[in-house]
């Protein structure tokens, strides 16, 4: 029972050192988008350059994720990107607004089959138009990782194995469901939508 313990208490270790890792690689993604945006909004500005990032010291969360949503909304401008689930490529944007044939932006969360509207952010992919409110597709990538980070370690346990397999099966079929609609574009509230993005202060 006590190597069984200490078995489990290094798999959960290790699960939460890769979750920091990819929590870090993701705020150091996001400065490089903020760069990327700064050139963008200082190219299309046709008054004198300025800059578009203020001092870290002085601009708050909610300053940062505002000036982000406002530079994302401007056409062509440089969005996030992620790999897609659905076609595995790395296609997957965070986007504030959609193209034809979305209606005014709203779509159907592949994940969670609620509606919401682009406006909000959307993680949209250009490929497959596979789409995912921002807040759930951040909480499947999350249990996915931690589900592939214990999985290997934990392979003994059969109950917590089999208990993993039951969660991803229920997501594929969320997915599966939201494909079944072929992922039609459906005017919504924008519900359970929030900023997906993770901010370094």
């Amino acid at each position: 029972v006590f190597n069984q313990l200490r078995a489990f208490a290094t798999c959960l270790a290790r699960a939460r050192a890769r979750a920091v890792e990819e929590v870090a690689k993701k705020i150091q993604k996001e400065e490089d988008l903020d760069a990327l945006l700064a050139d963008f909004s200082a190219k299309v500005s046709t008054k004198a350059p300025v800059t578009t990032a203020p001092a870290e010291k002085t601009e708050s969360v909610q300053e940062r994720r505002a000036r982000r949503k406002e530079m994302q909304m401007k056409n062509e401008a440089p969005q996030q990107e992620d790999f897609c689930p659905s076609c595995k490529g790395l296609t997957l944007k965070l986007m504030r607004s959609l193209p034809s044939p979305y209606e005014r932006g709203a779509f159907t969360c592949n994940i969670c089959l609620k509606f919401g509207n682009a406006n909000n952010g959307v993680w949209h992919c250009i490929e497959c138009q596979y789409d995912a409110h921002g807040t759930c597709f951040m909480r499947k990538k999350e249990q996915a990782m931690l589900a592939a980070a214990g999985g290997g370690c934990c392979a003994g346990d059969s109950h917590g194995h089999s208990h993993g397999h039951s969660h991803d099966h229920g997501h594929d079929h969320d997915h599966d469901h939201g494909h079944s609609h072929g992922g039609v574009p459906c005017g919504g509230h924008g519900e359970h939508i929030e900023d997906s993005t993770v901010d370094h202060q």
